[in-house]
């Protein structure tokens, strides 16, 4: 069942407070379901020499480390496995100063250190991709929180994202995303998504573009959730405490509440509320990123206290 959540609304499931005080709350609870976020799909805890490239789950591949080279990420030909050298994942043709590299630590995080263009016969980007194989059709959502340490220079990195298609023996190269990330901790991309059948692979790069420049960026429980089997766009159900907040409750953006530290704001996690836009993705990563915080409360915030329109929330439930 489609669902669009009015902000604010009246319905016999909410209790509705007057729309223009300086703090709107809303409490719905979508019945008393059990919140089902999908079949999920973690990086490996421990993933080094041992375990190999790729990473075989039941004898199948299910995720794999890429160098990009020849740089560009949309030439099915320039995935090319990293190996394992000492402590880390790397390949010598086509790096510089040691990168690209790869190393997953601390049960999971993905680090992955890039290069920019370098000049001369290194005038390319040193690029690595970490790549999800779909075990069976279904429309895929990958999602996850990024640190940014910019150690030379000053270029931009960007989060790309691409869908690989397998056709007979070899690949075809979809975009999927494309999104600017700052150089610091705790940058929460939109999520990456595309509906793939089996064998068919989404690939998570990032991407430092600028001469003379590096980083490190470490992607933070990165997981890839199964939003709906076979090749349709329906989704789980959602249950949660959904929680409307008005822009002076927070920032300008009607970002989280003062004190309410569990509240999760659907905006931070690619929710538009625009009416239009099928919101479901980012509720189902909201939910999903904080299951640990019991109820859950989640944040629909409204762009102003008074809001013409009202903000307006699809989302699908069965």
């Amino acid at each position: 069942m489609n669902m669009i959540a009015h902000c604010p609304m009246t319905s016999s499931l909410m209790l509705l407070m007057p729309q223009c005080l300086t703090r709107l709350v809303v409490m719905m609870l979508l019945c008393s379901v059990t919140i089902d976020a999908g079949e999920t799909f973690a990086v490996p805890a421990v993933w080094g020499g041992t375990e190999g490239n790729p990473y075989l789950v039941n004898g199948q591949p299910r995720w794999h480390l890429d160098q990009i080279f020849p740089a560009n990420p949309e030439d099915s030909s320039a995935y090319l496995p990293l190996s394992w050298s000492h402590d880390h994942w790397f390949n010598d043709k086509g790096s510089q100063g040691g990168q690209p590299a790869v190393t997953i630590k601390d049960c999971g995080r993905v680090e992955m250190s890039v290069r920019g263009f370098g000049g001369g016969d290194l005038e390319f980007v040193k690029g690595a991709a970490l790549v999800f194989r779909a075990p069976h059709d279904g429309h895929y959502s990958f999602s996850c929180l990024i640190d940014v340490m910019r150690w030379e220079g000053g270029a931009t990195t960007q989060l790309l994202g691409y869908k690989r298609i397998h056709s007979g023996s070899g690949w075809s190269i979809q975009p999927l995303s494309k999104e600017a990330l700052r150089p610091e901790a705790g940058n929460r991309p939109h999520p990456i998504e595309a509906p793939l059948r089996a064998g068919d692979e989404m690939a998570i790069i990032p991407w430092h573009d600028g001469h003379f420049s590096g980083a490190t960026v470490t992607l933070i429980n990165p997981v890839v959730t199964l939003v709906a089997d076979g090749m349709g766009r329906d989704t789980p159900a959602l249950a949660a405490a959904l929680t409307w907040e008005s822009a002076t409750g927070g920032t300008t953006a009607g970002r989280p509440l003062p004190g309410n530290a569990h509240i999760a704001n659907v905006r931070d996690y690619g929710a538009m509320g625009d009416g239009r836009t099928d919101d479901t993705v980012a509720i189902q990563r909201a939910i999903t990123e904080n299951r640990n915080t019991g109820s859950i409360p989640m944040a629909f915030p409204i762009n102003s206290l008074c809001p013409s329109p009202p903000g307006t929330f699809r989302f699908a439930d069965e």
